[in-house]
């Protein structure tokens, strides 16, 4: 994943880290649009190595926390219908 500034979200995802911590964040639609590109298991694999850049740059990625997985999720699943309106 970049480093830079994101300018433009290109996908949201929800997580809960080993101490059992749920957030949501995103990464710019250049990182998106090349991991669509990738195999499911290697974009995992990338999904998960981001997380690292994540807790370093928590503001660069809109990280968001959250009492519970369902809340994460469920957020993310507004936030995506919200910007397809758009």
């Amino acid at each position: 994943m970049c480093k830079r500034p994101m300018k433009q979200l290109g996908r949201m995802y929800a997580f809960r880290d080993d101490a059992q911590k749920c957030f949501t964040f995103g990464i710019c639609h250049l990182c998106a649009a090349r991991l669509t590109l990738l195999p499911m298991k290697i974009q995992r694999q990338q999904e998960r190595a981001c997380v690292g850049n994540v807790a370093a740059h928590a503001d660069r990625y809109q990280v968001k926390a959250f009492d519970s997985w369902d809340a994460a999720y469920l957020y993310i699943q507004l936030e995506t219908e919200l910007h397809a309106e758009h």
